[in-house]
């Protein structure tokens, strides 16, 4: 990872066939925004993510306040 980098999450799974169409996004649902996955679409920033090299942390281009923490044993993604 480097920083300003944009990182897109594909599904690990969905290569087992050859579509690496999904990708980590976030949406939003009924009124609330959530992690979800859904087919990559080129320029959508709910699917970009960036590493913060000062505190290790991942967060979303459109959404900065959604991030990856990466310290620890308390990782975790917060909303």
């Amino acid at each position: 990872m480097q920083p300003g980098k944009c990182l897109v999450f594909r599904n690990g799974q969905s290569g087992d066939n050859g579509n690496y169409d999904f990708v980590l996004t976030t949406v939003e649902i009924d009124g609330v925004r959530t992690l979800a996955a859904e087919h990559y679409q080129v320029d959508d920033k709910d699917q970009e993510w960036f590493w913060n090299e000062s505190d290790g942390s991942i967060y979303n281009n459109a959404f900065p306040d959604f991030y990856i923490t990466t310290d620890g044993d308390d990782r975790q993604m917060t909303l």
